[in-house]
């Protein structure tokens, strides 16, 4: 029986596609939109803008032994923006969350965040 060698992935193979799709319109992403923000190890902060309804997505792609995984949010800021707010504040720390925890249990109820208006 013989083995069957698997080609080296090139950037330039059609095969590799980015097939992302906007998700308020549906449109596929165009690669040529897509601007690293940001890149540690086997991951990245990407921005993408769709290219028919121009809703921004910023992107987290991490690339681990199980895969590739992807976490994104949509956004109003330009590529710009997340740049100049990345790294401003200092790391939330431990004692951070302990204090909004309390916050959330002595200051928030449900009623709070609704009001009668609406």
């Amino acid at each position: 029986m013989s083995q069957q060698r698997i080609p080296a992935p090139q950037f330039n193979n059609p095969l590799l596609r980015m097939n992302g799709r906007c998700p308020v319109c549906n449109s596929l992403y165009d690669v040529q939109q897509l601007r690293i923000l940001a890149e540690k190890e086997q991951s990245i902060l990407a921005h993408l803008e769709c290219s028919n309804c121009s809703t921004a997505v910023l992107s987290y792609l991490q690339l681990s032994g199980m895969g590739l995984s992807n976490h994104a949010l949509i956004t109003d800021l330009t590529p710009d923006e997340v740049h100049d707010r990345m790294g401003s504040s200092p790391p939330i720390s431990s004692d951070d969350i302990i204090l909004f925890h309390s916050y959330l249990e002595n200051e928030v109820k449900a009623t709070d965040l609704y009001s009668e208006d609406s």
